[in-house]
């Protein structure tokens, strides 16, 4: 809990920043922070207070959490902004991407591209569903861009997305219609990501994985092309030396969702999600090495009967149909802070 006294003309007000970032609803003179965790290490709290004659931002307070590795930095865009915006569900918009098509928001936050469940859905319609919010108050612009191309373009559009300030955060290849969806952060143009791509065999893959985490790279997107595993892999400048520990699990639609939830409590951000019901689902958790308390983490259902709590990430959005699984139709979406 922090408390910050201030002497003035009344009435004062007051709103406190999370890393500089707006905390909606703390307006009083003593904030409780959401429970803590490895993750929160360092973050800075301020706040700032108001009357009719100014306002005066108070001096920093930094949180420590007692025995934590150091937790991914503010503003690394590869793990889908968990721990770096206090996000909601308010001011969201839904729309679907049509095969061949470009869609960019900007100043609006993107979340991961919803897979289907099925084979067969998607080449149906040759469609994407995708959301993406409004930033808070405060919070570092971003450019997401959702775009969708032949397969025959896959590479050359690779090549042109291998930009320095861009990060591709979900894609999804599908063979039937032969084509490719992905989701991409881009980030102010003195950010500096070092690209990574490779295609490999199954079992190769989470040995590979392994090595990336080592080498300060996170994987940050996944798919299956012609039964090898395409992977997506960046290093950042801001983060030239932390060592990682990468988890890849191979999951059934039945599976899936038991699957993410033992990742997070291994304490695994899940930077990575691919694949279909068919050849199977790829999950990819990354962590600081050393940093295995479970994480936040929450499944949740928009047609159940699950609330979502403010502060989650959408690190990975899937629509199972009853017909695949051995269960009812779901619409998932795996939220982690």
């Amino acid at each position: 809990m922090f408390t910050v006294r201030a002497e003035g003309t009344p009435p004062l007000t007051y709103q406190w920043y999370w890393n500089g970032i707006l905390v909606p609803g703390a307006t009083g003179a003593t904030f409780a922070t959401p429970p803590a965790v490895s993750s929160d290490n360092q973050s800075v709290l301020s706040v700032s207070v108001s009357n009719a004659f100014g306002t005066v931002l108070s001096r920093p307070a930094t949180l420590a959490v007692a025995g934590s590795p150091r937790s991914p930095q503010l503003g690394d865009l590869r793990f889908k902004e968990v721990d770096a915006i206090p996000l909601g569900l308010q001011g969201y918009m839904y729309t679907n991407l049509l095969a061949g098509s470009t869609a960019t928001s900007r100043d609006l936050l993107g979340w991961p591209l919803e897979l289907s469940g099925s084979q067969g859905s998607v080449p149906m319609n040759a469609t994407w569903s995708f959301e993406v919010l409004r930033l808070p108050a405060g919070a570092p612009s971003r450019t997401t861009i959702y775009q969708s191309d032949s397969l025959q373009n896959f590479q050359s559009c690779l090549g042109s997305r291998s930009g320095s300030d861009t990060v591709i955060r979900s894609m999804d290849i599908q063979a039937g219609p032969a084509c490719f969806a992905w989701e991409l952060a881009q980030a102010p143009s003195n950010w500096r990501y070092s690209f990574g791509s490779q295609a490999l065999l199954p079992q190769d893959f989470p040995a590979a994985a392994i090595q990336e985490g080592a080498k300060s790279r996170v994987i940050t997107a996944v798919s299956w092309q012609e039964g090898k595993v395409i992977f997506i892999s960046y290093g950042w400048q801001g983060d030239p030396s932390t060592q990682y520990e990468a988890s890849t699990i191979y999951a059934s639609a039945d599976s899936v969702e038991s699957s993410a939830v033992l990742l997070a409590k291994e304490g695994y951000i899940i930077t990575a999600f691919g694949g279909n019901s068919a050849n199977g689902f790829i999950l990819v958790g990354t962590r600081v090495k050393g940093d295995s308390l479970p994480r936040p983490f929450q499944v949740w259902d928009p047609q159940g009967s699950a609330t979502l709590d403010r502060g989650y990430s959408c690190v990975g959005h899937i629509f199972l149909a009853g017909a695949t699984t051995s269960l009812p139709s779901r619409d998932l979406w795996f939220m982690e802070r």
